[in-house]
């Protein structure tokens, strides 16, 4: 993340969950797991729908050939997402975020001068 308040809130999750004798491990998992998992749901019910339905015919193989296709963009969709969050938190330091303040040059809207949040 790029944002100052998004690796306080990082860090502070990871302080949270200090164990003795446990290393520190953060899952993510982004919120496209729920439309990829609805994906490969109706991909295999429409793929089992069009076989028991039109067996080996044109229109069932069209069926599960579409359906297929959504459950590929879900999914390149996810690992994409799952890619750009592990080449973030990778190169993520307290050097390259931005805060509000910064954003704003430490002037409020009505021209008076804000404090830094670094």
């Amino acid at each position: 993340s790029d944002r100052l308040w998004c690796l306080f809130e990082l860090a502070a999750f990871l302080k949270s969950k200090n164990a003795e004798n446990s290393r520190r491990v953060l899952i993510i998992r982004p919120t496209l797991v729920g439309p990829c998992s609805i994906a490969s749901f109706l991909t295999t019910w429409s793929g089992m729908f069009g076989l028991s339905m039109f067996p080996l015919s044109g229109f069932g193989a069209l069926l599960i050939a579409m359906s297929g296709f959504w459950a590929i963009v879900a999914f390149r969709g996810y690992f994409s997402a799952v890619e750009i969050l592990e080449e973030k938190l990778n190169c993520t330091s307290f050097d390259s975020v931005r805060s509000a303040c910064c954003d704003a040059q430490h002037v409020d809207e009505q021209g008076n001068q804000l404090l830094c949040d670094r």
